[in-house]
């Protein structure tokens, strides 16, 4: 069993991948969204709109609306600029991350958790993906040589990852697609393997 990422039962996954879905198709449609570099926020004010279609989202597991914000994170293969995630840690110290596979999750999307090799080198920086964009997430960013120690495609499964540990995410297929998923971090969830 991996150290990094555990996947969730397939009941759960069903209902959570339907319902993200939904949610997913309806901020496209209606708009209800901020959008950055390669994500959507649905920020409180955002979530307080949709909670109005489907109030459901009251009910996400350790998660509160009203306070924290939800990112679908939308990947596209038609450019080495927008495929990837550099390595790098998620931010406010996530412990554990729900990460939910929405659209187009395959498995030439891949999560990688490496290690330095050596002294560590880390830079935070304020980025998405492979560039630096001010006003951007700012998150932490290894500088110094790695090797991987662990992987997974998140592809038709929820799963809880570790983001406190080093990590990147690329979609290795160069078709013009964008791959969907939202992820929120727990902070309140204690990691144990």
């Amino acid at each position: 069993m991996s150290k990094h990422y555990k996947f969730l039962t397939k009941e759960f996954s069903d209902l959570w991948i339907t319902r993200f879905r939904q949610l997913h198709d309806s901020a496209k449609k209606n708009k209800i969204y901020k959008e950055y570099h390669l994500k959507w926020i649905l920020s409180p004010d955002c979530l307080e709109q949709h909670v109005k279609e489907f109030p459901w989202i009251k009910t996400i597991p350790l998660f509160d609306y009203t306070k924290e914000s939800l990112v679908f994170f939308r990947l596209n293969g038609k450019s080495g600029e927008d495929n990837h995630f550099d390595v790098h840690k998620d931010p406010f110290d996530a412990w554990a991350n729900l990460n939910i596979p929405v659209y187009n999750c395959t498995k030439e999307t891949k999560t990688t958790w490496v290690e330095p090799i050596g002294e560590e080198i880390a830079q935070y920086e304020e980025r998405m993906g492979s560039k630096i964009v001010a006003g951007q997430t700012n998150s932490n960013h290894l500088k110094s040589p790695y090797r991987e120690i662990d992987s997974c495609s998140i592809v038709d499964r929820c799963v809880l990852f570790r983001g406190d540990v080093w990590h990147r995410v690329m979609l290795t297929i160069k078709k013009i697609r964008h791959v969907s998923w939202p992820k929120f971090g727990i902070e309140e969830l204690i990691w144990s393997s």
